[in-house]
C-alpha cells in the first residue's frame, strides 16, 4: 500500500470510532484496504468512485482502498443526492 499503513505496528491502533464501537488496528486496516483495493480493482478497473465521505471506519477504508486502487474519487457530503441524484442519472447509468 501507499506506505503509510504498513510503516505502523500491526497491533497498534489505527482507529477509533467511538460512536460505533469500533476498533481497527494497522494490521486489520491493511488487510482490509488490500481486500476492497481488490475487489475495486476486478469490478471497476480504475473506474471513478463517488465516495459518501462519512466519519466511519468502513468509509476510510474505501477512501483508502480507492488510492490504492489507483480509482479516482469523488469525496461527497452527506445529503449530496438530493440535488446530484437527477443529473447524475442523465450522465452515469446507476447499477442496481
Amino acid at each position: 500500500m501507499n506506505g503509510l499503513v504498513p510503516q505502523h505496528c500491526p497491533d497498534s491502533l489505527a482507529i477509533l470510532d467511538a460512536d460505533h464501537g469500533e476498533e481497527v488496528t494497522f494490521g486489520q486496516l491493511l488487510d482490509r484496504v488490500t481486500r476492497t483495493a481488490d475487489c475495486l480493482k476486478r469490478e471497476l478497473g480504475r473506474g471513478l468512485v463517488f465516495h459518501l465521505a462519512m466519519d466511519t471506519a468502513d468509509a476510510i477504508v474505501l477512501y483508502l482502498a480507492c488510492l490504492e486502487a489507483g480509482c479516482p474519487v469523488v469525496l461527497l457530503e452527506p445529503g449530496w443526492e438530493t440535488g446530484w441524484i437527477p443529473s447524475c442519472r442523465l450522465i452515469i447509468p446507476m447499477r442496481c
